[in-house]
């Protein structure tokens, strides 16, 4: 393989917290050191309703994982610990190693609440291996938590490095080191590779990522397209995605959602939910700057079928009574289908998004009484966090069914995504 000098190699690091919400209450809570813990997204944590939204290392050893329901979590690791979620306390955290790594460079991609890519390309090899055990080290001083470190010449490379020594392990792996340290492993290991890709493959005769590796580029095309062409190129190693740093990525859309346990029927419950939802929307929504005038509602109904529905509006918004009343009108249209089939899932998304302009006026609005009780709510929530004001139907309803927050980015990238499948 064909590789560049060291000296004009990228230097990517992926930094990927150890079992991220399970050891932030390990952390928080001592007595739960050395235990099985279990953070759940549920309604009643005595209940066997919800799912496993983090399992520590102690809980997997049982083999729970996170997306398994509580119930079968309880039945491989009956004495084991369960909590509830507490997703202010890890965003929270989220951020604080996040300005941790900016400490370090300015090209800082958040991947996601617990993981991070920094692109150190501008530092010598030595001194980037240097710098990626310094973060580590710090994150441990000042988080007291773990992180386990990959070094790569690439994203993909970095992301998989950081899975070889888990946990609170630093992997280097060169282009030279990609054939010896990966093509013996299982297909399924390579990113991008998700359970129907891994079946194409292994039918194919492919079961190692040195098998995908040795497959000529034109048989690859033939069989799935341009895919193909991205997949051969992952199994070689070989990734050209830039760093997305913040501030060079445009804001495409504001989505909140939850996961309702088993499912639910009763309307009046999945609109409270969906209420909370829309507030944590609009709050970001107005946070950052942004009008939208397009709102996605978004159902899964029993876990067995998801689906989206939109409504454009005539003029753009920031208001949550506003983002509300149409998602909700959504939502109504879809009841015999609820009453069919328990809705397990539902989340909100302002999409179409246009930002402030300058001299933006209160009375954007349609409602100006509600333009004003926003304000009032947002600084609120600016100064002592979301939960310190909600509207009065939510009183004791939203900590029960609240979704991870998240923000959804538009990479800005050449071709295929090289995270396209798996994670996304």
């Amino acid at each position: 393989m064909k590789t560049l000098p060291r000296t004009m190699q990228r230097k990517i690091i992926h930094l990927d917290m150890d079992a991220y919400f399970a050891s932030v209450e390990q952390r928080d809570y001592p007595i739960y050191k050395g235990k099985p813990v279990m953070v759940c997204h549920t309604d009643e944590i005595d209940s066997n309703r919800g799912v496993v939204a983090a399992a520590s290392y102690e809980a997997r050893s049982f083999g729970v994982k996170s997306g398994v329901s509580v119930l079968e979590a309880r039945q491989k690791c009956p004495k084991g610990v369960f909590v509830q979620g507490n997703y202010d306390k890890y965003l929270h955290n989220s951020r604080h190693f996040t300005k941790i790594c900016r400490r370090f460079t300015d090209l800082v991609e958040i991947y996601s609440v617990d993981e991070l890519f920094l692109d150190v390309s501008f530092l010598s090899f030595s001194k980037a291996v240097a710098t990626a055990k310094r973060l580590q080290d710090t994150i441990a001083k000042e988080l007291r938590l773990t992180c386990s470190v990959g070094l790569g010449p690439n994203k993909l490379v970095a992301k998989m490095a950081s899975d070889l020594n888990k946990p609170n392990g630093l992997s280097v792996i060169t282009p030279e080191d990609w054939p010896d340290t990966f093509f013996p492993m299982p297909v399924k290991e390579l990113i991008g590779v998700g359970s129907r890709m891994q079946k194409h493959l292994n039918i194919a005769g492919v079961s190692t990522i040195g098998q995908l590796a040795g497959l000529k580029t034109v048989y690859l095309q033939g069989k799935f397209g341009l895919p193909g062409l991205w997949l051969h190129r992952a199994a070689m190693g070989l990734d050209h995605t830039p760093i997305a740093a913040s501030g060079g990525v445009p804001v495409r859309s504001f989505g909140h959602s939850s996961a309702l346990g088993p499912g639910a029927s009763d309307m009046e419950m999945i609109e409270k939910v969906l209420l909370a939802l829309c507030e944590g929307v609009g709050f970001r929504m107005r946070r950052q700057g942004f009008y939208s005038k397009t709102i996605m509602l978004r159902l899964g109904l029993k876990r067995l079928f998801y689906f989206t529905r939109s409504h454009t509006l005539s003029k753009a918004t920031d208001s949550t009574r506003t983002i509300y009343k149409q998602a909700v009108k959504l939502l109504r249209k879809e009841t015999e289908f609820i009453n069919a089939y328990p809705c397990t899932l539902i989340g909100v998304s302002a999409c179409n998004l246009k930002p402030y302009e300058i001299g933006r006026q209160l009375g954007f609005f349609n409602d100006h009484k509600d333009s004003l009780v926003c304000r009032a709510m947002d600084k609120v929530k600016e100064r002592y966090g979301e939960q310190s004001v909600v509207r009065g139907s939510l009183i004791g309803f939203r900590q029960r069914y609240k979704g991870v927050a998240k923000v959804e980015l538009t990479k800005v990238s050449k071709g295929h995504s090289s995270f396209c499948n798996r994670w996304i």
